[in-house]
């Protein structure tokens, strides 16, 4: 009977031991993976603060870069600032300049006028519109800032006052469409009527034959035969009947130009041509010269 207990007794310690060590590993592993997750969590976490720290580093560069830019468009935004405020010095400058010249003149207009009445204030008006014109038409320089539109003819004169000294013509002829060159006094009236806008608006023809030009004019009523009933004005366009070899015409028109002053005391019509010589220059000549067919007579704005 003892023996039994014993036997029953050792069998139960050595159950109870492996159920002791199964639960003591069961704990050990348990533990031991805990350990892992915190260390991994650990891990996890550094990474984490590393990545907010990089992001941090990135977001402050971000934002100094920002801030410069911001700065450098108030800077930029100060210079535009001065600028339009000198700008608008000199406006207000101009402006009394302006203010001051109207004041004068309207002083030395009143002392004329006490000086020597509306006559003397008249004349001096009149002086000074023919002066003006005259600078307008005869001076080169001027050429630039002077508005046509005041006298509308004078702006086909100015262009082509600008064209003196061409040789060969090619800018007017190929402009016309040929590939070689032609004869291109006609190309170079066009020319000039194109870059007036003249053409477009039907005021002058787009021609490279004399004739042809000679009888747009007359289908419009505005031609005018050589002669004591017509005096040509600025802006006509002139067509002359060459001599021959022999002195004497064949009645066709061989040559045009545009007319830019008239000399009515010793009547003389002075022109600017294209292909005289094969170059654009000025000439002269007698208001009585057989050679000069007629002018057509463009009815300017």
């Amino acid at each position: 009977m003892e023996v039994l207990k014993s036997k029953i007794k050792s069998k139960n310690n050595k159950e109870l031991k492996n159920v002791i060590n199964k639960s003591g590993k069961t704990i050990k592993n348990g533990v031991n993976k805990r350990i892992k997750t915190a260390k991994n969590t650990k891990l996890l976490a550094k990474k984490g603060i590393k990545t907010t720290e990089q992001f941090a580093k990135s977001s402050k560069i971000v934002a100094k870069e920002s801030f410069k830019m911001t700065q450098r468009v108030a800077r930029a935004s100060k210079q535009v600032m001065q600028a339009t405020v000198r700008g608008v010095k000199v406006a207000i400058k101009a402006t009394i300049a302006t203010i001051k010249a109207v004041v004068a003149a309207t002083k030395a207009l009143i002392s004329a006028i006490i000086a020597g009445g509306w006559i003397a204030v008249v004349i001096i008006l009149v002086i000074v519109l023919i002066a003006g014109f005259v600078a307008v038409i005869f001076n080169s320089d001027g050429d630039a800032d002077y508005d046509s539109s005041q006298i509308p003819n004078s702006q086909i004169v100015l262009v082509a006052k600008a064209q003196i000294g061409n040789e060969g013509g090619d800018k007017f002829w190929k402009w016309y469409g040929f590939e070689n060159h032609v004869e291109w006094c006609a190309c170079f009236v066009s020319w000039c009527a194109n870059e007036c806008n003249y053409i477009d608006k039907g005021i002058i023809p787009k021609f490279s034959v004399c004739t042809d030009g000679i009888n747009w004019f007359k289908e419009k009523n505005q031609w005018n035969d050589r002669g004591d009933s017509y005096y040509p004005i600025v802006g006509d366009i002139i067509f002359f009947d060459w001599y021959d070899e022999n002195g004497k015409q064949d009645g066709n028109c061989d040559h045009v130009g545009i007319v830019t002053r008239t000399d009515i005391t010793n009547r003389n019509i002075y022109t600017i041509e294209g292909n005289t010589s094969n170059k654009c220059a000025e000439r002269m000549y007698s208001f009585d010269n057989e050679q000069v067919m007629g002018y057509g007579s463009p009815k300017y704005e």
